[in-house]
Parts: structure tokens; sequence; C-alpha cells
């Protein structure tokens, strides 16, 4: 719980950074999340791969967002930040799914949806993104993309516990999984 703890206060610092600094401190969130994913290939390589499925994913669902008119930015791209932004989304997803798969599915559908959703609402409240669809609207039509969207993290991330437990596979035997 001590590590899920540290996961979270990560990003949330990351989020913050992002969505307050947006296009002035996108280098360094995105100097931030590169260090996470570092860190993530050389302790739990395993799950590099479904964290940039999942970021990929995220990018693309927002691409369909901005281009159908759902919300805007101030340049008629995704900004960096954002892309940062999935990737780290997509780290603390690996952790925490694992961590509440013992919960009622539903119950994680619904606050994945839910918490989704009020993050672009904030993102809204604080300029990082312009909604082109009354806010109600926009932000009903999230968290119905969001609770898709958590369907698909619990199934690529609730096993990843055991992924994490092995930390690094053995030099000597790739296949040695109990170690």
């Amino acid at each position: 719980m001590h590590r899920f703890l540290l996961v979270s206060l990560w990003f949330e610092a990351i989020w913050l950074l992002a969505v307050l600094g947006q296009a002035r401190l996108q280098w360094v969130t995105i100097g931030l999340v590169t260090v996470t994913m570092a860190y993530t290939a050389l302790r739990y390589p395993l799950v590099l791969s479904r964290i940039i499925a999942v970021a990929a994913i995220g990018i693309t669902l927002d691409y369909i967002n901005l281009y159908s008119g759902l919300f805007a930015f101030p340049t008629s791209y995704l900004p960096i930040w954002l892309i940062g932004l999935w990737f780290a989304f997509a780290w603390f997803a690996s952790f925490a799914i694992p961590a509440v798969s013992h919960l009622p599915p539903l119950l994680i559908l619904s606050a994945t949806a839910l918490g989704g959703a009020l993050s672009y609402w904030a993102g809204y409240r604080f300029g990082a993104v312009h909604f082109e669809w009354p806010v109600i609207g926009a932000v009903c039509v999230l968290f119905l993309e969001w609770f898709g969207l958590s369907l698909l993290l619990i199934k690529v991330f609730r096993n990843a516990n055991a992924t994490f437990n092995r930390k690094v596979l053995s030099d000597r035997d790739p296949l040695d999984r109990h170690r």
C-alpha cells in the first residue's frame, strides 16, 4: 500500500505540473514522464509495453475528441504536455488497477470513469482545455468514454501484480518467473 500511495502522489504531481504549467512547463513534464518510463523499463520491463499501448489508445481517444469538436486547445493539435500526461496516467493505472482489483468491478469502473471525466473538468476550470460543447454534455461524454477505457484498463492491468512482484527476470534463465 505504501508503494501505491507514492505512485499516486507522483502521478498527481505530474498531473498538476502538466495542467497548471501547460506549454510553459511542458518540457519539465515530459522530462519527469521520461524518467518515470525509464525507471519502469528497468524495474518492470514486461509492463512497459502495456503502458505504451494504453497511452496510445488514450492519445487516440483525445485526438478523436479534439477533431470531433468535443474540446479544443490553443493549438490545432494535442499539446505535448497532454501526450506526456497520457503516458503518466497509463503508468499510474498499471499500479492502481492491481491495487484495487479486490474491489467490485462496477465500483472500479465507475470511480475511474468519474475520476477521468472530473480530471478534464478540472483541466477546463484551470484553462488547460476548452469545451466546445456545453460543460455538462462534455463531462457526460467523457464519463462514458472513461467508463469504456476503464474496461480496457482492468483487462490490461488486472494481473500486473505478478509482474511487479517479480521485479527482474533471471539473467540465467529467461523463463525463470519465480524470482
